[in-house]
């Protein structure tokens, strides 16, 4: 069965799961808290777009406000580094922010004091992948080709434990820096690169390129992406405000799930320049990513965060084990 059958029916099975939760009651409308509106503020970790739609979610059909949250949400800032997002929750500048799952456990490593509180895309939208007219249909048939590589980004990450996995040896491969976007596999700049299958595939698809894709999780790697944080300072300060913070946002991406098409539309309430059509094609692209059916949506597992340390090890950027207990915590969910 192909990759296209297999996501169109899965699409269809995350409707009908999350139509039913929500009929069950996870859409009521009760609110929740009875006591002053809290200001918080949210920091993404990148630009605004469909990506964060449940959020935008929770704000726009009033999730948050019934749980008495005044919600900010914030697109990355200075550098477009996710370290400043966390940066900015461990000093308190912030309340919340989302960053990838391996960046929770590197900055425990570093000694910051952010914890993660739930996740939101369970797997990683970071895809390989080449031409289909370059010859390469696994990892093997990169030896010897130019691979683009973005270095100490996710997408390196996601590649060498793919390599990893694969029992490819990485210094067979010519590794080369090159722009992001479609053009240098295009002009054959590079034979392959990591894609984000929510955006850059969209953009091939788009302007007519066929891609040869290939998933991590065909090589077993579940790698959490969009993870929400907050501090340990603020869960031991105000443990209510993080409940009723979480509590309305998963609110939001059940809302954002169920209705795709107008959770991409959101997006466009927080940057006008956004194409409508890319965002929504952006949010039905990150369904199953969100919602794979081995956890309620915002779960998050002792196994999975276990098995991204390992990769983190074995990859050498993370030098000794962190106990899970400091990196993640579900008593929120």
């Amino acid at each position: 069965m192909n990759k296209k059958i297999i996501f169109s029916i899965t699409l269809l099975f995350i409707v009908f799961v999350l139509a039913y939760a929500w009929w069950r009651g996870l859409g009521g409308r009760t609110p929740n808290y009875n006591g002053p509106t809290e200001k918080v503020v949210l920091q993404l970790k990148w630009l605004h777009q469909a990506q964060f739609a449940g959020f935008y979610a929770a704000a726009q059909e009033g999730f948050y406000r019934e749980e008495g949250l005044d919600v900010t949400i914030l697109p990355v800032g200075g550098d477009l580094s996710e370290a400043n997002v966390i940066n900015s929750v461990d000093k308190g500048e912030v309340q919340f922010g989302v960053v990838g799952g391996d960046k929770v456990i590197l900055a425990r490593a570093a000694d910051e004091g952010v914890k993660a509180i739930s996740v939101i895309y369970q797997q990683s939208p970071v895809v390989f992948a080449a031409l289909s007219n370059s010859g390469i249909t696994k990892l093997g048939d990169l030896i010897g080709k130019k691979m683009g590589v973005e270095k100490g980004q996710n997408t390196e990450i996601v590649y060498r434990a793919m390599m990893r996995k694969a029992g490819v040896d990485t210094s067979k491969v010519k590794e080369v820096a090159a722009p992001l976007g479609i053009d240098p596999l295009a002009k054959g700049t590079i034979d392959a690169r990591m894609f984000y299958m929510i955006n850059e595939t969209l953009d091939a698809a788009k302007n007519g390129y066929e891609l040869n894709i290939i998933y991590p999780e065909d090589y077993g790697l579940q790698i959490y992406a969009d993870t929400l944080i907050t501090s340990d300072a603020l869960i031991a300060q105000n443990r209510n405000l993080v409940q009723r913070f979480v509590r309305a946002t998963i609110k939001g991406w059940n809302w954002a799930l169920l209705y795709p098409e107008d959770a991409g539309v959101l997006s466009l309430r927080y940057n006008p320049h956004l194409n409508a059509a890319h965002e929504i094609n952006m949010m039905k692209a990150s369904l199953p990513l969100i919602y794979t059916g081995k956890s309620a949506v915002g779960g998050m597992s002792h196994e999975t965060w276990d098995k991204m340390e390992n990769i983190l090890l074995d990859g050498k950027l993370l030098k000794t084990r962190i106990p899970l207990e400091d990196i993640f915590t579900t008593q929120f969910l």
